[in-house]
């Protein structure tokens, strides 16, 4: 949870699509950005995250999930990109970093922002 993950979008893409109620965000680890970002789930409760777990176990999530998205402002290798394509998971990811030409045509690589 790295500022330079740029998890805010993922709110702000689960506020976009709140009118979804089958959809769950959820991301893993903790880090740096883990309190600002709770606070605003907690205030913002149309946002549609209704899963912000704090776990480790990586692969529990990437088994329940349908999709895995990283917004990432920047990234070398992005260990999470490997882990969910390894996991047979959609990604869609932003183009940055060595990110294209880690996942090649595996993903959906979007502009940052």
């Amino acid at each position: 949870m790295a500022p330079q993950k740029n998890l805010g979008m993922v709110l702000d893409i689960a506020s976009a699509v709140r009118a979804r109620p089958d959809l769950r965000f959820c991301r893993g680890r903790r880090g740096p950005e883990h309190q600002k970002l709770q606070r605003r789930i907690t205030s913002d409760r149309a946002s549609g995250c209704r899963c912000w777990v704090g776990s480790d176990d990586i692969a529990s999530l990437l088994g329940a999930a349908d999709v895995a998205l990283l917004t990432s402002t920047w990234e070398a290798r992005a260990l999470v990109a490997q882990e969910a394509l390894l996991a047979g998971v959609p990604l869609i990811s932003t183009r940055v970093g060595g990110i294209e030409e880690l996942v090649d045509s595996a993903a959906v690589l979007v502009p940052p922002g």
